[in-house]
């Protein structure tokens, strides 16, 4: 199967833009369903509880409740870090030995 990974977002105010990160291909198509479960795995690893669907960690107060707020912000900030890391494109790549493919992006005026 393919996946691209693609970041998307506003840029001046009302236009809507979307960014090609990387195109992959990989010998599974459950891809989203397996990165989703390896995060919260990692997540409960680290003792943390995240958002299933944005894999943000959730709030303290609330979930994380028995942690200092000390130990809540230095497992924040290592969460983060995992994020920016383990990207869906890493994931592929390094854990489901898929392979990332020579793409060209052409925009249709």
């Amino acid at each position: 199967m393919i996946y691209v990974e693609q970041k998307t977002g506003y840029e001046d105010g009302d236009n809507f833009n979307i960014n090609i990160i990387g195109v992959y291909q990989v010998n599974c198509d459950d891809v989203d369903e397996r990165y989703k479960n390896f995060m919260i795995n990692k997540a409960k690893n680290l003792g943390i509880v995240i958002n299933p669907y944005w894999l943000n960690i959730m709030d303290k107060d609330l979930y994380h409740y028995d942690m200092s707020l000390k130990e809540y912000k230095r497992r924040e900030k290592e969460w983060s870090h995992i994020l920016n890391k383990i990207t869906i494109g890493y994931f592929i790549i390094k854990i489901l030995g898929g392979s990332k493919l020579k793409y060209k992006e052409i925009i249709d005026y």
